[in-house]
């Protein structure tokens, strides 16, 4: 009504959308405002759900006011999809059929639903469980959110904040349900977050409305009350989890059925959190059991491989980033680590056929120059190893190593003084 105002809420919107793309969902719950509480379409309700409504509005006229919030909302779902396919962050949607991403999307609601009233075998990561979702859980859970959303339709008269509520809980998990699938997991407890809003509204509404027609309110509030204390001791024992990253990815893997696909990742993420310990051994172990479960993980014999280099064991190191490099040819890193455990090893020609590798993928990267070039000093290549020594400089100006290295290379008769990056 007032287009200043109207403007500016477009303006936030935008903003907002730039800061966290969940609130996508915005003119969705726009709408549902405009239904309860709200009251300006009556969409079915009686008069008494409309009391405190301005004005009756015709639903076309509502839908027509919040078409720049949808238009906002559909460039920038495309344009994050634009960039996302780009960054290969959709690469596992690939290897799921989208029959497959529906079933685990209602999977995935009810589930929610369930850790939400009982609050149990919470994981800082649920790996997509691939082909193992049982048909009996797919159709159970389909028929549940049905039987849920028919209910609180037909009280809609009665107790609009139901269907209220529901759709909420609904509509505002779409863009994170997974049915256009962005890594391994399933699910994840932080995506619930503004959809268990709707549900909470349920219970708070209902609730109340219960107390209001029961006669024993103040022993039904209090068992309501009493239903926090087993609550508060279940929210104690989860956070207890959070003491560290190895505390969390060990109460991970307890609690994950490890036939799923993606249950290495929970295991290479603590070998992760035990490597930043200093617990080398141990996070070897980890990371042995992760290429265990998912022989093709490429992270995992890259990350084995960089531990067994802190332990010494070069040589096996170096089977592990082959292997990685083998798994993923463009794999810079693996590359570059590979060629600097070959030189050290005293491997120099296949040291140089991975620096040049790494240079064809990386032509800028200035310490694969430098490294290059102490490995052709090394195999008797003055000049070309001259030639990588100046790109390293060209490339970083202020490579003071690579400085050195040039210095020593050009003046220096017994190759004194050179150095490696790290």
């Amino acid at each position: 009504r007032k287009i200043g105002n109207y403007m500016l809420v477009i303006l936030f919107f935008a903003l907002g959308l730039m800061s966290k793309p969940m609130l996508i969902t915005l003119p969705f719950v726009l709408l549902l405002l405009d239904f309860w509480p709200l009251g300006r379409c009556r969409l079915g309700l009686n008069k008494q759900a409309n009391e405190g409504s301005e004005k009756i509005e015709k639903t076309p006229q509502l839908i027509r006011e919040k078409i720049p919030f949808f238009v906002i909302a559909g460039a920038f779902s495309a344009g994050i999809y634009s960039l996302a396919k780009e960054g290969g962050a959709l690469t596992a949607m690939e290897g799921y059929s989208l029959s497959l991403r529906l079933s685990n999307a209602a999977v995935s609601y009810m589930t929610y639903l369930q850790k939400t009233f009982w609050p149990t075998n919470f994981s800082v990561f649920y790996p997509h469980p691939g082909n193992n979702i049982p048909v009996w859980q797919i159709f159970l859970c389909l028929t549940l959110l049905v039987m849920i959303s028919f209910w609180v339709i037909r009280l809609r008269r009665v107790a609009p904040y139901l269907v209220f509520g529901w759709l909420w809980f609904l509509g505002t998990l779409v863009p994170v349900i997974q049915i256009v699938q962005g890594g391994a997991h399933a699910m994840a407890d932080r995506y619930a977050y503004i959809s268990l809003i709707g549900i909470f509204i349920m219970v708070a509404w209902g609730v109340f409305d219960l107390l209001d027609r029961w006669r024993q309110k103040k022993k039904t509030a209090f068992i309501f009350s009493a239903l926090l204390i087993p609550l508060m001791v279940v929210t104690w024992m989860q956070v207890s989890h959070w003491k560290n990253s190895v505390t969390l990815f060990e109460h991970a893997i307890q609690v994950t059925d490890t036939k799923y696909p993606s249950f290495a990742i929970v295991h290479n993420n603590l070998g992760h959190a035990l490597i930043v310990d200093g617990k080398n051994e141990e996070a070897i172990s980890q990371y042995k059991k992760a290429i265990q479960f998912e022989p093709g993980f490429v992270k995992a014999h890259y990350n084995l491989g960089h531990a067994l280099i802190s332990e010494r064991k070069s040589e096996e190191a170096i089977a592990q980033y082959k292997i990685a490099v083998q798994l993923k040819p463009d794999y810079v890193q693996a590359h570059y680590n590979l060629a600097h455990a070959l030189f050290e090893h005293g491997k120099t020609k296949e040291a140089i056929s991975q620096y040049e590798r790494v240079i064809e993928l990386r032509p800028n990267l200035a310490s694969a120059h430098n490294n290059l070039g102490l490995a052709l000093l090394k195999d008797e290549k003055k000049e070309d190893a001259i030639s990588h020594f100046m790109m390293a400089v060209k490339v970083k100006p202020n490579y003071a190593l690579a400085q050195k290295n040039l210095r020593a290379a050009l003046f220096s008769p017994e190759k004194e003084g050179l150095e490696p990056s790290p």
